[in-house]
């Protein structure tokens, strides 16, 4: 039959859904009509339709090895031929049906784009010459994109137990266009939060397809970190090399950051598509990309790129003749090239056509939690509930909305959450709703300095705060006999008024002179040690104001106005360690950045660190005032003191490691305290 058909026209009968019959009534009839034409075809590596006598299963024409092999005669150089039984298990057959519109290109060796062919009955050796497509469908083998790559070389997939995500899928379709050139590349960023998949499914499974379908394609991927390309990037192009080889021969040449694909030309010559992976640790690197040949495919890929040094992405830019340009990242700051890129990319749900946009047009893919569904509702609802502030968290919108922010330096406190507090507030707009709740007696913060900086005593009453008392000395002796003046003064001279103070530095000295004058209801802080919650925060003093940025935010407390309280409160910084781990700037940092040292703020944060509201929010977040007395009614009865629930009420505080030198006095305190008590008792109960 071939012999009598030119290349074009059998093709043309191969995809053109005709049944066996037909297409030898055809060949009888070109036979006929004195038609000879002794050429031979090539339909390269692909799945064509050919009806049965039935009409119903295609005949899958189909075995992946290189054109060039095939025109050589070649099978022993890795190329396995792929049956129909593969075909039925593993992935469903393509048919290919030829549009009246555009040609449908098989080989790389004879050019049927040259010609749409149209055969009917009457006349079937009829061709009609179109256009001459400037795109090359494949010259390697026929995998149709990176979606059917996955099905083929990972069995999770293949047997349902992973889904591949919308949005997943939408990039790869858009990835593997056959109309992206140098002059139409595809320029496209990934802006995702952490656990999407990046790495696995659009930078590994991409860059591999690639190589596999395209001869002689150059493909760098750089990341700023090694531990990123040789435990993220690196393993997943590693696991579907491996699984190529084992499938279907040794194809791949794996090495350390280094992979080649063993295409061969029409005369068996060496044609490879390499990918090489770098870490952006030397600009050098990332220079001197280019395609191998003209028309060619070239692609760039980085991971994490909000992390790539500038001068990489400058090296990058200067990388010409790329067929395709991957940037996938989580959100960073919001600066730098990533962040410039996706904000003046266009998203790709506003995009009907891909080829529709400029050749300078970026499109930005943004994925969120919510759109990976490997991420469960639950997580995400968990991930918030653990960090400060919420769903409204600068970390849970990076790391859970993919938004930008400045997660590496970020202030505690809003300082919307500050000014709503302050009840005397000049001009205030709106009415102060927050309702003072009275204790009994006052509690006291105090944050001790050796003379250079402040000195705070801030004191409260239940939720409002009543007094803020700064001042410097330079002796610290006349600081101490000052501060027993100012305790007096507030009241704070009982056992139940406690006053918080800084152990750190010289507060250690001076809050033990203060328990050697008698003053047993001092408590020691040491900011330093490790927090409740290590987890979340990277030490106590972080904990204590992320403590108070709480209250403020659920508008539990009262403040008066104090313009130094206010700007300290509302430009203390911290930055994020380990991805989740809180930890406030140091003063010598904040310094650096113009604000002086927050010694009212820590004050006020040592003051409130106790601080229990006697708010509870009902189910429509209406505050309801807890009644302490009816409570007391319906509370067992227990002895005056039971050393189990004294230990269970302050286990937080006397936990091994929050205990200070001191603070085991406060035991002994007590116990000595309730001893006298109750012999005065006793005494009083032998006189009657």
């Amino acid at each position: 039959m071939s012999n009598n058909l030119s290349p074009e026209e059998l093709l043309i009968l191969v995809n053109s859904g005709k049944t066996i019959s037909e297409i030898e009534s055809l060949f009888n009839s070109t036979q006929s009509s004195g038609t000879n034409q002794s050429q031979t075809i090539e339909v390269g590596c692909s799945y064509s339709k050919v009806k049965d006598e039935g009409g119903s299963s295609p005949v899958l024409g189909c075995d992946l090895q290189s054109n060039a092999s095939r025109s050589e005669g070649r099978n022993d150089t890795g190329t396995v031929s792929v049956n129909e039984q593969y075909d039925a298990q593993r992935r469903q057959p393509r048919l290919v049906d030829q549009p009246n519109d555009s040609p449908q290109l098989h080989s790389s060796k004879v050019e049927p784009s040259l010609y749409k062919g149209q055969v009917d009955g009457s006349n079937p050796s009829a061709t009609t010459k179109l256009y001459k497509s400037p795109f090359v469908d494949f010259d390697g083998i026929d995998i149709k994109d990176p979606v059917e790559l996955l099905v083929m070389l990972d069995e999770n997939i293949l047997n349902g137990s992973t889904r591949l995500h919308d949005w997943q899928i939408q990039f790869m379709i858009d990835f593997a266009d056959v109309r992206h050139t140098k002059e139409s590349p595809f320029q496209a960023c990934v802006q995702a939060c952490n656990s999407s998949g990046k790495d696995k499914y659009i930078i590994a499974a991409c860059a591999v397809w690639l190589c596999m379908r395209y001869r002689e394609v150059e493909c760098p991927i750089t990341s700023s970190s090694g531990n990123q390309l040789d435990n993220q990037t690196g393993a997943h192009i590693d696991r579907l090399t491996s699984k190529a080889n084992a499938i279907f021969g040794p194809l791949w040449k794996i090495r350390y950051r280094y992979y080649e694909f063993n295409h061969l030309g029409e005369l068996g010559q060496p044609m490879p598509s390499k990918l090489k992976l770098f870490a952006t640790d030397e600009a050098g690197k990332a220079e001197g990309y280019h395609p191998v040949d003209a028309g060619k495919k070239m692609a760039i890929f980085t991971s994490e790129t909000k992390s790539i040094p500038e001068e990489i992405t400058n090296a990058l830019e200067r990388c010409t003749g790329f067929t395709h340009r991957v940037d996938a990242s989580s959100p960073g700051a919001a600066a730098g090239y990533f962040y410039n890129t996706c904000s003046a990319a266009l998203p790709r749900e506003q995009i009907e056509d891909i080829k529709s946009l400029s050749s300078v047009q970026t499109i930005v893919y943004k994925v969120t939690a919510y759109q990976c569904s490997h991420i469960t509702e639950s997580e995400i609802e968990r991930i918030a509930a653990k960090l400060p502030g919420g769903k409204k968290s600068q970390v849970f919108q990076s790391s859970i909305m993919a938004e930008f922010g400045s997660t590496s330096e970020m202030v505690v406190i809003p300082s919307t959450f500050v000014w709503r507090a302050v009840y005397d507030l000049p001009k205030r707009k709106d009415p102060f709703d927050i309702v003072h709740i009275p204790e009994s007696h006052n509690e006291g913060g105090l944050d001790l300095s050796d003379g250079g900086a402040e000195t705070v005593l801030t004191v409260r009453n239940g939720n409002k705060l009543l007094g803020l008392e700064a001042f410097q000395f330079e002796d610290t002796e006349d600081s101490i006999d000052y501060l027993e003046e100012l305790f007096k003064k507030y009241s704070l001279n009982t056992k139940e008024s406690l006053v918080r103070g800084d152990y750190c530095g010289l507060g250690g000295p001076m809050l033990r002179s203060l328990k050697r004058r008698g003053w047993k209801n001092i408590r020691f802080v040491d900011s330093r040690n490790s927090a409740h919650q290590p987890e979340t925060y990277a030490n106590q003093g972080t904990e204590l104001f992320f403590n108070m940025r709480e209250l403020l935010q659920n508008k539990d407390i009262i403040l008066f106005y104090d313009k130094l309280l206010i700007d300290q409160l509302c430009t203390r910084y911290y930055k994020i360690r380990n991805g989740k781990v809180h930890q406030l700037l140091t003063k010598l940092e904040q310094r650096a950045k113009g604000f002086p040292s927050p010694d009212r703020a820590d004050s006020l944060n040592l003051c409130f660190w106790n601080f229990k509201t006697k708010f509870v929010r009902d189910i429509d977040d209406t505050l309801v005032t807890i009644n302490e007395d009816k409570e007391k009614e319906n509370a067992e009865v227990v002895s005056d003191f039971d050393m189990t629930s004294w230990a269970n009420n302050h286990r937080a505080k006397f936990s091994p490691e929050h205990v200070l030198p001191d603070q085991a006095e406060d035991l002994y305190d007590e116990i000595k305290s309730y001893n006298q008590t109750r012999a005065v008792k006793q005494t009083q109960l032998i006189g009657k």
